[in-house]
């Protein structure tokens, strides 16, 4: 299962992106894995910016290797949770891609927007 947040600007989503980027180890030990790939000041960025253009810094890396991480986690057993506020500024076009990466995975997404 792939735990899909969307957090809303100014609604808690930095404090619970710095949580879960500072606990990723207890994470794990709970079978949750909040990958590292990709990941700027906490939250999945390079997510949002491969598949919605968003953030645009260039500072912000593209995510290698998120994919086959998320893969190798869900192989294991693992739950996934991935966490970007920038997903919530995506138009109908974006939203299908990313549905169309989460769905490559095989595995239900519970989408979380908070």
């Amino acid at each position: 299962m792939i735990f899909l947040h969307i957090g809303l600007n100014k609604a808690g989503s930095s404090a619970i992106q710095a949580f879960c980027d500072r606990h990723r180890t207890d994470l794990l030990e709970l079978d949750v894995d909040y990958p590292a790939e990709g990941v700027h000041e906490g939250a999945h960025y390079g997510l949002s910016k491969r598949l919605i253009g968003r953030p645009e810094a260039s500072q912000v890396p593209l995510g290698e290797g998120l994919d086959a991480s998320v893969r190798a986690s869900l192989e294991e057993g693992r739950k996934v949770l991935l966490s970007s506020e920038y997903l919530c500024t995506a138009g109908e076009r974006e939203v299908e891609r990313v549905h169309e990466l989460m769905s490559s995975f095989g595995v239900p997404t519970k989408i979380l927007i908070y």
